[in-house]
Parts: structure tokens; C-alpha cells; sequence
């Protein structure tokens, strides 16, 4: 086993690729906004280039001469590999999910967070189509070795099935293009005959569940078989803006919308009122959803929360609650929860009515500040003994800003994990 050691410790590295034609060389691309060329005989980093953003997505042309990053500002790099300077940088208006080369590097392709998929010629960058793949995030594309075919994947599945019925039922547009017919001989004389056509219809996005979703429990409505598929998916609180947010399709029936997880410490949770407004982390791993999302949420439909807990030890428990609001800002967040079951115990309670505050705004009613002294937003009153923003620990710290549930054990230990996700009541 080997380990790579030389980006900042405090940001990861989202993406690496090899060296196409050697296998020596590995490139990483990290949040630390740099990208690092490594010889793996040594295990050491021989090159650092610095780059315009966090770094999240990195590929190689197919010669290994140009090293290609995009970054969270969906700005794409294409630096040289022997000078190690930016040859060109191309700012994208939406959503880069995924890069890659195509076998023959005269086509770069983008995938996007509206499922669409650019192809763009190369050098020159010109777009030469797009492809609309999915209803949801695309956020990965792969070419087989042939490059006959490339295949992408996205965050919501597309619907199968009853495509004969929607043939027959749904007037649609047709385009011959070819056909062909191969026969069988001498014993029997057998006609296959296949003919090939382009397809349009003004009902095919209807078919296909385009529209925008407002949460998880929409989202598996509309798409039945994204049921048991855990993921990142893309949601429309307001139906205006999109959110990337990760669903649980299988817990209790699923549609859940992930508003909070915590799991390894990568994310900071000591940050301001506007960061949790707005929301911070990626889906993937450790975040916030964000109050203003919440609240939208929580607003228009009735929800339930449910809130999954594990301490180090890896026992698990899980506490639900079948009322669930949080209102605007003017009225700071302010917290209604209620209806509790299940078999953490019922700590929440206490924070029902309670105001959020964070370390620049304290809305508690203690004298001193909940937000400050304990590192971390939360709905506190005289603080609380549920807490799932605190400081991450390494181990099962029993004392000072944690995260921690209470009555899961009736002690002020930190858990290894902890989420809340909600849906509106079925």
C-alpha cells in the first residue's frame, strides 16, 4: 500500500487519473485549489500547479500532453503537462458535472447538472451538440475502448417500460434513416428485417418525468424506479432555483430529503448565518441543506423528520417525529417539532419553539452564547441536549462542544454519525 501525502490537510482530493500511456504517473485534483502530478514509484509529488478555484473534476487527453480541471465556479483549465502553465480556461454558465476526452482527443465532453451532455470540438472548444440524457444530474461519463459507445450516469434513473403502449398511443414524428435485411439459406429461407428511425414527439419529455421536482418523496413519485437508489439528485425547493441534495430511496419506504449528515469530520459546522441560510458541504458527504431550503420545505407541505444516530461502538438507533417546520427568517428558523418515535429518546423536544443561532447571531435564551460556546448552528434555548452541528470528534468524547443525542445512552458522548432528512407526510 502507498500514500500520497502534500495536499492540505483540511481539503480533499476529489478526483485523480493516470497518465494514459504511463502507468508511473498519477495526477490528483483537490479543494486546495491546486493540482499535483505524482511519480508513484516514489510516492512523491514532482509537480504543483496552482489553480483558479477548489478543484472537483480532472482527466488527461488521450497523448497525456494536456491535463484537464474543472472547479466548483465550473471553470475548466487545460494546462500543459511540460510547462506546466494553463493553455486555455473556459468559464461554463451551468452546472459541470463531469469532463472527459473523448479515445481520439478531438472531442471534449461535458456532462451537467441538467442531465444534458456538450460535446465541444478540440482545440478550438466550439460546441458541436448536445444531448439531452437525463432528467436529473448526469454525473459521470465513460467511453469503451473502441469508443463505439460512451455511457453516462445520473442521479435519478430513466423510466422503463410500457414503451409499446406509448408507441401505439402518442402521436409521434418520424424519420426514416436506414434499413437492412439478412436471409438465411439453403434449408430455410428466414427475412430479418431491420429498420432504423429518428424519434420526436411533443409528449416525450410529459413520458419521461422532465419536470422539476421539488424533494426526494417528488422525485420517487414521479420516478418509481428510483426506489432503493440512494444518491445525489437534484430538487427545486422554490421550483425556480435547483439544489443538489442527496435522497434516501430506501429507509422506511424512502423520498427522504437528506437536510443534514455528518460522518467524518470534512466538513467545518462553526460558520454564519448566511453560510446556513444558504446552506455549505456536498451532498455526497458531510452538509447543510440550508435554513432558507428548510423552511421552504417545511412551509408548503407537512413533513415529517426522521433523525438516524450511531455512536462509535456502532450501535444505531433513530428517533421520528411526525410534525416538522421551520419558519422564515424574519422569525429566525424558529423550530416546531413534535410526535415523537422510536428508539433514541426523545430529545428534540426541548428545541421545539427554540430560535436558530450561530456564532454571529444569538437568538438563544441563555446569558451567555449557545453558538459561540458550543461551535456550531442549532435551534438552542439554554442550549440543548440534542446537537448535531457541534465539532466532529475522532472518538467518543464525553465532554465540552460534541455532537451528541442525550438519551441515546443517557450521557453527553460525541456520535460517529448523525443525519436528519424529512418528507412530507404520506
Amino acid at each position: 500500500d502507498s500514500i500520497f501525502r502534500g495536499h492540505a490537510c483540511s481539503d480533499s482530493v476529489d478526483q485523480l487519473c493516470w497518465h494514459p500511456k504511463n502507468p508511473d504517473q498519477l495526477v490528483t485534483a483537490s479543494g486546495d485549489k491546486t493540482i499535483r502530478i505524482w511519480d508513484a514509484r516514489t510516492n512523491r509529488s514532482v509537480a504543483t500547479v496552482n489553480t483558479k478555484g477548489e478543484n472537483i473534476n480532472i482527466c488527461r487527453s488521450p497523448d497525456g500532453s494536456t491535463i484537464t480541471v474543472n472547479n466548483k465556479d465550473d471553470l475548466i483549465t487545460f494546462i500543459d503537462v511540460r510547462s506546466h502553465r494553463s493553455k486555455v480556461k473556459e468559464p461554463f454558465k451551468f452546472e459541470v458535472s463531469e469532463i472527459s476526452w473523448n479515445n481520439d482527443g478531438d472531442l471534449f465532453f461535458l456532462t451537467s447538472g441538467q442531465g444534458s451532455i456538450s460535446i465541444l470540438s478540440y482545440p478550438d472548444l466550439k460546441l458541436q451538440h448536445t444531448l439531452n440524457a437525463h432528467p436529473a444530474d448526469c454525473i459521470c461519463i465513460e467511453f469503451d475502448p473502441k469508443e463505439k459507445y460512451f455511457a453516462t450516469g445520473s442521479a435519478d434513473a430513466l423510466p422503463y417500460g410500457n414503451v409499446e403502449s406509448l408507441l401505439k398511443l402518442t402521436p409521434w414524428n418520424w424519420k426514416h434513416l436506414n434499413s437492412s435485411f439478412k436471409v438465411d439459406t439453403p434449408v430455410t429461407v428466414d427475412v430479418s428485417l431491420t429498420s432504423h428511425y429518428r424519434l420526436t414527439g411533443k409528449h416525450l419529455n410529459k413520458y419521461l418525468k422532465l419536470q422539476k421536482q421539488r424533494d426526494c418523496a417528488s422525485i420517487l413519485k414521479a420516478i418509481p424506479n428510483t426506489k432503493g437508489r440512494n444518491g445525489v439528485y437534484t430538487i427545486y425547493p422554490d421550483m425556480t432555483t435547483k439544489k443538489l441534495v442527496y435522497c434516501d430511496m430506501t429507509t422506511d419506504g424512502g423520498g427522504w430529503t437528506v437536510i443534514q449528515r455528518r460522518m467524518d469530520g470534512s466538513e467545518k459546522f462553526d460558520l454564519s448565518w448566511q453560510t446556513y441560510k444558504d446552506g455549505f458541504g456536498k451532498p455526497q458527504g458531510e452538509y447543510w441543506l440550508g435554513n432558507e431550503d428548510i423552511h421552504l420545505l417545511t412551509a408548503r407541505t407537512s413533513q415529517e423528520l426522521r433523525v438516524d444516530l450511531q455512536k462509535f461502538s456502532g450501535e444505531k438507533a433513530y428517533a421520528k417525529y411526525s410534525t416538522f417546520t421551520v419558519l422564515s427568517e424574519s422569525q429566525k428558523y424558529k423550530l416546531t417539532v413534535g410526535g415523537y418515535s422510536g428508539t433514541a429518546g426523545n430529545d428534540l423536544e426541548y428545541n421545539n419553539g427554540g430560535k436558530f443561532s450561530t456564532r454571529d447571531q444569538d437568538n438563544d435564551r441563555w446569558s451567555k452564547h449557545c453558538g459561540v460556546e458550543f461551535q456550531g448552528g442549532w435551534w438552542f434555548k439554554q442550549c440543548t441536549n440534542a446537537y448535531l452541528n457541534g465539532p466532529y470528534q475522532k472518538y467518543a468524547k464525553t465532554s465540552g462542544a460534541i455532537i451528541v443525542w442525550y438519551k441515546f445512552g443517557n450521557e453527553h458522548r460525541a456520535l460517529k454519525r448523525a443525519s436528519m432528512m424529512i418528507r412530507p407526510k404520506i
